[in-house]
């Protein structure tokens, strides 16, 4: 959230400092900072707070649902920094849709996460 209001002060000093057919462009990417850190917040907010594997699939969902999550399917890994992992969570229903989930070290279980991750993928999960 902080980083979103840094960039949206420091664009909005940046469009009423420059001049001419410049302060358009300005103005576009305050609009675009706007609407992607209102994109950001909303990712956020529908988070799973927790994720689990059961030895087949990925099971997550919201605090206090721990042992009957609500969703379950694959977990791709999209970004593995070694200090940072960003996954994105594709549930088996195709009512629901899929939600990223960003992981720093600090999570409890990150070894065990990455060794799954990085493990081979079982014949009937390739697409």
């Amino acid at each position: 959230m902080a980083l979103v209001v840094w960039a949206l002060a420091i664009g909005v000093i940046w469009a009423l400092q420059v001049k001419g057919s410049a302060q358009w462009w300005a103005w576009c990417a305050v609009l675009v900072t706007l609407v992607c850190g209102g994109e950001c917040l909303r990712i956020a907010r529908r988070m799973p707070a927790h994720l689990r594997w059961d030895g087949q699939r990925w099971l997550w969902g919201p605090e206090g649902s721990l042992g009957d999550e609500p969703h379950a399917g694959r977990a791709l890994l999209c970004l593995d920094a070694g200090f940072f992992m960003l996954l994105f969570l594709q549930p088996t229903s195709p009512r629901t849709r899929g939600t990223w989930l960003p992981l720093p070290r600090s999570t409890a279980q990150w070894h065990m996460v990455r060794c799954v991750l990085h493990g081979p993928i079982p014949a009937d999960d390739l697409p």
